[in-house]
């Protein structure tokens, strides 16, 4: 793994403080992470990329999993979320976001968003699908010709958070 991909000693303290200081969200989503629980994946939360920390990382798969709050919904936190995800898919790291209360009200869509996007084939829940439960996750890897144009080979996100 690349330097760039490891954990930043500089950002232990915050990491070690954000762990400490889990949202109820993240402290639900990594009940079911922790411990290879989730089908066997091993997941390491506030996680050190470059100068950003995820919430959580799984290594095996080059995926992140983002849990936004009230503090998402600005215009400027979204384009640095934007910007984030930018530079983390330039790395071959792709990206989830889900929102805080998707964890607790559907966590059986949000499985299998995580597993879909593992296992690169399209959610079998249309509600997954069609909600903004994974918005900016979703990215064309080349597999299929029917996800548009990116104009030159740039990433491209699915962006479900706009009506």
């Amino acid at each position: 793994m690349p330097d760039r991909m490891k954990n930043a000693a500089s950002l232990k303290g915050l990491r070690r403080a954000l762990r400490k200081n889990m949202t109820q969200a993240e402290a639900k989503l990594w009940t079911y992470l922790k411990n290879k629980r989730f089908h066997g994946y091993m997941w390491h939360r506030q996680f050190s990329i470059g100068n950003y920390i995820l919430d959580f990382f799984c290594p095996s798969q080059k995926l992140a999993i983002e849990l936004d709050g009230q503090g998402h919904a600005t215009v400027e936190t979204y384009n640095r979320d934007v910007e984030r995800t930018a530079y983390l898919r330039k790395l071959g790291i792709r990206v989830l976001r889900f929102e805080n209360k998707r964890v607790f009200t559907g966590w059986n869509n949000v499985e299998e968003c995580i597993l879909a996007t593992i296992e690169k084939r399209e959610p079998n829940s249309p509600y997954a699908i069609e909600s903004r439960l994974c918005r900016l996750g979703w990215e064309d890897d080349g597999d299929s010709g029917d996800s548009g144009d990116s104009g030159g080979g740039e990433p491209k996100f699915r962006d479900n958070s706009k009506p």
